[in-house]
């Protein structure tokens, strides 16, 4: 099975991930949906949290969200993985890269990390430019879904955001949203970023520290 969490953010004491690592996982998969927060920052504190969460023997696969270090995340090999390509961090461990789809239990997921910071929070230094998506992402994304004749099963963002007038809205991104939202075809799209667990409406629902488990 495929299990859904989000915005981890360097807590060593998320429950619900710390008991999922736990427990017998090794065919399963856990998604995490954004702002884990590897190696973001030199604390005592995020060492601890980075050693723990890399010390996980279950498959894990994350999304970035927009707290997250970009240079150490795109520092690993590209590589092929499930129909899309990923950044191997261990060798269970792996970082979906935006714009790809996965095939996964006989799903399709299209995964679309990142979003726009606030001002407050890059004030703080902790902060990367990578947390916006580049023109070649937003393209690979488009030609993925045009490939896929426009049908997916589930869509992974870390951020679902349609409104185009939102202080935090990155333009391209929110036209990313609602093109999907109105041409593509799928079943149920899963966000984080706004720490809640919460069903917007039939289709969409944001996702936190209780585990969401999606059924093949």
């Amino acid at each position: 099975m495929i299990y859904l969490l989000s915005d981890l953010h360097e807590n060593i004491e998320f429950e619900a991930f710390n008991r999922y690592i736990a427990e017998e996982h090794s065919n399963d998969l856990l998604i995490i949906l954004g702002d884990v927060c590897l190696k973001l920052q030199e604390t005592e504190e995020n060492k601890s949290f980075t050693e723990h969460f890399l010390s996980a023997k279950c498959p894990i696969a994350i999304l970035d969200g927009n707290h997250e270090n970009f240079d150490y995340l795109y520092s690993f090999p590209v590589e092929d993985w499930r129909a899309g390509k990923i950044h191997r961090i261990t060798p269970n461990i792996v970082h979906l890269m935006r714009g790809h789809i996965f095939e996964l239990e006989g799903n399709s997921f299209l995964a679309f990390g990142g979003c726009r910071s606030s001002e407050g929070w890059k004030a703080q230094g902790r902060w990367f430019p990578q947390e916006e998506a580049n023109e070649e992402e937003y393209a690979i994304a488009y030609e993925n879904i045009r490939k896929h004749n426009y049908k997916v099963d589930y869509i992974l963002t870390h951020k679902y955001n349609p409104d185009i007038n939102d202080t935090y809205c990155v333009p391209k991104l929110c036209e990313l949203t609602r093109f999907i939202d109105s041409r593509v075809e799928f079943k149920q799209w899963y966000s984080g970023h706004c720490h809640e667990d919460r069903v917007i409406d039939s289709r969409h629902r944001t996702v936190y520290d209780r585990l969401v488990v999606i059924k093949s």
